[in-house]
């Protein structure tokens, strides 16, 4: 015979801020929870009682919420991203630039660098977008590719572009677009249109 594996018992989480996600606001201050279940939430007006054999767990005040289940994971990204400088928290275009210009000095020429989620010109007075004029100069022997944390533009510095074949005659593709300065030439940055680039970069090795 199979038999059913026992039910912890009830507990009681109280003097606690429960996150209940109502929409006026208000959260609970008690949490009993039964058979593996939230079964019920109080407030300090209205608490919840605890059944008998229960639990009972005093938070001192301490935040509860649900738990976070991802169960959307890029890990190859997030691997990469480990290996990769911060350059997201960089708070000026030029701070972004001393940052990657140190990361491109340790690698060796003709690799390419690609950082994914990498730079927010939001946090940035003015909030320029950066171009391949901008980070060129701190990455004359790789090629590089950046994207911005939504993945909709990214920034290809020149030897990207080149190795990409994009230039001043590649037309948009459908659905993005090529930014390009007042000469008509590329400035690195693309618009919903990183398979221009990340269709020649190498795949990783093992």
């Amino acid at each position: 015979p199979v038999t059913a594996p026992a039910q912890a018992p009830p507990m009681l989480v109280e003097n606690a801020r429960v996150w209940t996600n109502d929409s006026a606001g208000h959260e609970a201050t008690s949490l009993l929870i039964a058979d593996g279940r939230i079964a019920a939430v109080g407030t300090a007006a209205s608490p919840v009682e605890a059944p008998a054999g229960a639990s009972r767990i005093d938070l001192g005040g301490r935040r509860v919420v649900p738990g976070f289940n991802d169960a959307h994971t890029h890990f190859f990204e997030g691997a990469f991203a480990v290996l990769s400088p911060d350059l997201l928290s960089s708070d000026t275009p030029e701070e972004l630039v001393r940052r990657l210009e140190a990361f491109a000095e340790t690698q060796p020429p003709g690799r390419w660098i690609v950082l994914p989620a990498s730079w927010d010109h939001e946090l940035w007075p003015g909030h320029p977008i950066p171009s391949r004029q901008l980070i060129d100069p701190a990455t004359p022997r790789n090629p590089v590719w950046m994207v911005r944390p939504d993945g909709h533009i990214g920034v290809a510095n020149s030897l990207a572009l080149e190795a990409a074949g994009v230039d001043r005659d590649t037309p948009d593709p459908a659905g993005g677009q090529i930014d390009r300065d007042a000469a008509g030439e590329p400035t690195g940055i693309l618009r919903d249109a990183s398979g221009l680039v990340t269709r020649v970069i190498p795949p990783p090795t093992e």
